[in-house]
């Protein structure tokens, strides 16, 4: 606690200002997540895929690299997705990034896995439009359909 009774904020431990890490330092992070990286441009192919995708899914990187996302996909669960995610790239939808979503996804085995999703939209300065949609995936606990 400091003098004022309010807990410690390391924020103002260092007045210096935060350095943004480089693009190589943010695509090493990526890489190395504990957590699967599944990165698809807007016509939802994959353009990046992590080792923890590769465990989670069972496909190497360089076998699902540009095929469609559909490979991760349940098959009665494309049709959802593939309307969402067209909708968010049309700009109609901006919802991604506000919740987790607890669904299922295709193991190259052919089972359903449960998993929790983060998405984000990429999106350069440039473009009005998302560029593609990132993925943040991990088993879940609970039992989805």
């Amino acid at each position: 606690m400091d003098e004022g009774g309010d807990p410690a904020c390391w924020a103002h431990l260092n007045d210096e200002p935060i350095e943004v890490p480089s693009q190589q330092a943010l695509a090493r992070l990526l890489i190395d997540l504990s957590d699967a990286v599944v990165i698809c441009d807007a016509d939802r192919r994959i353009t990046f895929w992590n080792s923890a995708a590769e465990r989670l899914f069972g496909w190497e990187a360089n076998r699902v690299m540009g095929d469609s996302v559909d490979i991760i996909i349940p098959e009665q669960l494309r049709n959802r997705h593939r309307d969402q995610f067209f909708a968010e790239i049309r700009g109609e939808d901006q919802s991604i990034g506000r919740s987790i979503v607890h669904t299922s996804g295709l193991h190259r085995d052919g089972s359903c896995i449960p998993l929790e999703i983060s998405l984000s939209a990429l999106r350069s300065d440039r473009a009005l439009r998302p560029l593609g949609i990132a993925a943040v995936i991990r088993l879940s606990n609970e039992e989805r359909s």
